[in-house]
């Protein structure tokens, strides 16, 4: 109960963005059902379990974004911001990130180092961490 409200820990797996999306499907298969899903634009593997859901995008063969439902710290303010604050630190160092977009709906974390960004949806409390599309 004390990490649904203060979270010390993410339950949820680390997925690396970049790798070969077979690797990111043996992950998450292991944490039960495979879900495929397809939309004009992309195509993701989700999985849902007890204690959180996630999903896996790909792109060109590789993981390019990984979508987490995760419930933790959900039931006080403070305790979503701690647990953005873990996910920020999951996907690299806190002080690489940066705040650049936050309209009440999204919030959009830059970690310019890395070439990542993550999204926080404010009221839904998912986040969604993607690779930096460079033109």
């Amino acid at each position: 109960m004390i990490n649904s409200i203060w979270p010390k820990k993410l339950l949820s797996p680390k997925i690396d963005l970049g790798q070969p999306i077979n690797d990111g499907i043996a992950v998450i298969s292991e944490l039960g059902s495979l879900v495929e899903e397809s939309s004009d634009s992309e195509i993701s593997y989700r999985v849902n379990t007890a204690q959180f859901d996630v999903a896996i995008y790909v792109k060109s063969g590789i993981v390019s974004s990984v979508w987490y439902n995760d419930p933790i710290g959900r039931f006080w303010a403070k305790g979503k911001a701690r647990k953005l604050q873990l996910y920020l630190a999951r996907y690299g160092n806190l002080k690489d990130w940066e705040l650049r977009l936050s309209n009440g709906i999204m919030a959009h974390y830059f970690n310019e180092k890395l070439g990542i960004v993550l999204v926080y949806g404010v009221h839904k409390d998912v986040i969604r961490v993607n690779l930096l599309q460079h033109a």
